[in-house]
């Protein structure tokens, strides 16, 4: 059975706000009263963390139909920026109008946290591939779990999104798509799409 989405569970709340954003803006900053939980309808934002140095890092990439910032639910500022990378529309939901959704209807809040829970599934298997030292084996990994029947992989971002997500610079990245090739372990099919040689042989 599929995942209600957040907005599935949340659109029929009380105050929620659909908003049209332009690559470049920012949705909320770090520090401000967590007041909303959004969902991405279309496009594409990170959330980003600034140290006190002034690095910055990317937490999260959330693009068409993906929740984030469900943390403000639980505290009282938000701990990142939500940054739009590009022209997106973003759904924002007050905390309080979901809290109040939460408690009153078990099968929601269920279900609420079944999101959350594969979210948390996602993150530590995350950590599980940043664990592997080598950058052609941890990205080879990664896309035999996401690979379909006929192995292949179409990428939802671009090539250095996947680098972030893997933890890996981007020269990293190209390097270890380069010898994958090489070895006849991936073929390139089109800019977004990879095909794994092994199981397209099956």
């Amino acid at each position: 059975m599929k995942q209600p989405s957040f907005h599935a569970l949340f659109g029929d709340i009380g105050g929620v706000i659909r908003k049209s954003l332009a690559r470049g803006d920012v949705l909320f900053r770090q520090g401000e009263p967590a007041d909303y939980v959004y969902a991405v309808e279309r496009g594409e934002l990170q959330l980003v963390r600034y140290t006190t140095d002034g690095h910055s890092v990317c937490l999260h990439t959330a693009r068409n139909g993906d929740s984030f910032a469900e943390a403000a639910l639980f505290t009282d500022r938000y701990h990142c920026n939500g940054e739009v990378r590009t022209d997106t529309t973003a759904w924002c939901y007050p905390r309080a109008e979901v809290l109040r959704k939460i408690a009153a209807d078990q099968l929601c809040m269920q279900q609420f946290y079944s999101l959350l829970a594969a979210q948390v599934r996602h993150l530590r298997l995350l950590l599980e591939l940043r664990g592997i030292r080598s950058a052609p084996e941890r990205l080879l990994q990664l896309l035999r779990l996401r690979a379909d029947e006929s192995g292949s992989v179409r990428l939802a971002g671009s090539l250095l999104d996947l680098a972030a997500e893997l933890g890996m610079a981007h020269e990293t990245i190209y390097r270890a798509l380069a010898e994958l090739e090489k070895s006849r372990e991936i073929r390139r099919l089109d800019k977004r799409t990879l095909l794994l040689i092994s199981s397209a042989a099956k």
